[in-house]
């Protein structure tokens, strides 16, 4: 049996990844306007995917910091116990620290390192489609036993997403093929490995570990963009009609009522 383990950074004040000015001081981070801002993109995009997984035989991991203010981890904890339930969620705050190594930390106190698992990375304001849980069972399992290379672990990208642009009069939704994102990025190995999706640069994947991108006519995911985005994100000109967007409710069910929604972005 393949083990999904979702892993998302919340706020996390320590190296992490990536780097911009709102990881690199504690008054930016913590500011509560930012965090009310994360709070509701993390509610309405990242967790309303994970509420509408078809297998819901998932587990979901949050790293966030101990230096963030008491009511804001408790809203945070509650958010994701009143949507997965606690048998089904974890939030872990630390001090400054490397989050890989705390994300590896969980999957080692909790499961059996012999048995295999998808490690999925997941920014706190993407999206991943109803059934990527299901589908990425299926893909593990499957580049397991197609081992090319003498190593334990593949990485897995789903290119064909969506763009959601937030910041204009309304939300808007763009295709998005990107090879080797980080939307959605599953490790797939034993358990027990010391490799973690956050502990590699998405983009030297395909030069520097075994690796398969899966292309698909339909997307996989939900790419937030928006001005406090940690990362830059290519955006293409087309949009997407009324129509076309409400066919993607066949794979994202909380897209037509999060395009009416008013998103509140208020970080620098």
């Amino acid at each position: 049996m393949v083990h999904v383990v979702i892993q998302t950074r919340f706020s996390f004040f320590g190296k992490s990844g990536w780097r911009t000015a709102d990881t690199m001081t504690p008054e930016i981070l913590f500011e509560p306007r930012r965090l009310d801002s994360r709070l509701d993109l993390f509610e309405k995009i990242a967790l309303a995917s994970l509420a509408t997984q078809e297998d819901r035989d998932f587990h979901l991991a949050v790293l966030s910091s101990r230096q963030m203010p008491k009511p804001y981890q408790t809203r945070l904890r509650e958010l994701c116990h009143d949507t997965l339930g606690e048998d089904r969620a974890s939030v872990v705050f630390r001090a400054p620290g490397h989050a890989p190594s705390f994300l590896r930390r969980f999957v080692h106190d909790n499961y059996d390192p012999t048995e295999p698992m998808a490690q999925v990375a997941l920014d706190d304001d993407d999206g991943l489609a109803k059934d990527f849980v299901a589908t990425a069972k299926i893909e593990t399992e499957a580049a397991l036993k197609l081992l090319y290379d003498d190593d334990e672990a593949v990485y897995l990208s789903f290119a064909r997403g969506l763009s959601l642009i937030i910041g204009q009069d309304a939300p808007q939704i763009a295709p998005r093929l990107a090879p080797f994102n980080n939307q959605g990025l599953i490790l797939a190995a034993p358990a027990g490995t010391m490799k973690n999706p956050y502990n590699t640069s998405h983009k030297m994947i395909p030069k520097r570990r075994p690796s398969r991108s899966i292309a698909t006519k339909r997307p996989f995911y939900i790419r937030a963009v928006h001005d406090s985005n940690d990362s830059k994100a290519l955006v293409e000109k087309d949009r997407l009609t009324a129509e076309e967007i409400a066919a993607m409710a066949q794979y994202f069910p909380f897209l037509p009522d999060l395009m009416q929604q008013n998103i509140r972005l208020n970080a620098a």
